[in-house]
This record gives structure tokens, C-alpha cells and sequence, in this order.
């Protein structure tokens, strides 16, 4: 399931009663919540995750990294609260998409993925290509190269988990 909340009208959408009702229906038949909301969300989304222990999220582009704003430590922080859950992992896409055009690098993205990979660690993150948007920006091949390049210096074991292992485990996938 998947809902983009940060077009919602009300931003305290995902906070709603109802909402509430329809996440808690997920963890009994086994499915997953994509959070889709913007970095202003995440906190909110820590306490939405927090009230609902027995579904599984999946955060989606680390919350909409602010990348061409100043609000980068009000992110990390953020994002931070949402990684003290256990039921939350996060999927590592649409950075490239989040910068100025034609503005994105490899090293931009570096302290994020960083962060990324300190607070939710590499057992619970997922890649994501983003495409087909990050055609908008460069393209799929670039912003592969460059979560390769940002990654290198993991194991095998961490990288293989993060490119796919997770996914496969989190939304039941049998390979």
C-alpha cells in the first residue's frame, strides 16, 4: 500500500483517526505502508510509526530529502526519529529528483546516504531507481553509478542486502 501524503490538502493526513484504522488492517495480512511524505512530515511520521508497532513502513526517498534548502539538519534529525523503529526501513531513491536541475552530484548526495546508512544501517534500507523520474535528472545509469559509487566501501553482505535482499524480505517477495 502506498499513499502520497504530502499532496494531501490536511497535513495532519496520515495523522487522522481513520488513517489510523486502515494502517493497523495492514499488519495482519501481512502487508507493508509506503510513507510517502515530505521532510516537513517526518516527524509526524515518527509518531505515526511509533503508534503503529505492528505494521511494517517503508519510508520512501528518505522522507523527501530537502537538498536544495537549509533544512538538511532539520531532516537528519527527523529522519533520525523515524529510524528508532524497528518497523520502519527506507528506501534510498528520488534524491537526484530533490536537488536544483542539472545541480546534483555524487558528492552532494554523500552525507545523505551516509546518515541513511548510521541511523537505519544496512539491514534496513533498500535501493530504489526511481525511474522513471530520475530520467528527468540525468538519468537511471548516473544515478546507479553514483549509489555505486556512494557504497563501495560497504561488504558484500551489506550491499547485497540493501540491493535487494531487503526488499525481497519486507514485502514478501520469494526469490
Amino acid at each position: 500500500m502506498r499513499h502520497v501524503t504530502f499532496e494531501e490538502d490536511d497535513e495532519r493526513w496520515l495523522s487522522r483517526d481513520d488513517v489510523g484504522r486502515g494502517l493497523e488492517a495492514l499488519a495482519p495480512l501481512g502487508l507493508t505502508f509506503d510513507i510517502l511524505v515530505g521532510h516537513r512530515q517526518l516527524a509526524q511520521a515518527a509518531d505515526v510509526v511509533r503508534d503503529h508497532p505492528r505494521t511494517t513502513f517503508v519510508l520512501d526517498h528518505l522522507g523527501k530529502v530537502p537538498l536544495r534548502s537549509t533544512e538538511l539538519v532539520d531532516w537528519a534529525h527527523d529522519l533520525a526519529l523515524v529510524a528508532e523503529r524497528p518497523n520502519v526501513v527506507a528506501k534510498v531513491s528520488g534524491l537526484v529528483t530533490e536537488d536544483d536541475p542539472g545541480r546534483w552530484t555524487a558528492a552532494r548526495l554523500r552525507p545523505v546516504i551516509d546518515h541513511a546508512l548510521r541511523t537505519f544501517g544496512p539491514g534496513r534500507l533498500l535501493f530504489g531507481s526511481d525511474w522513471p523520474l530520475a530520467e528527468l535528472e540525468g538519468g537511471y545509469g548516473a544515478w546507479l553509478q553514483a549509489y555505486l559509487d556512494l557504497t563501495d566501501h560497504l561488504s558484500a553482505t551489506d550491499k547485497a542486502a540493501i540491493d535487494g535482499q531487503n526488499t525481497a524480505r519486507i514485502y514478501g517477495i520469494s526469490r
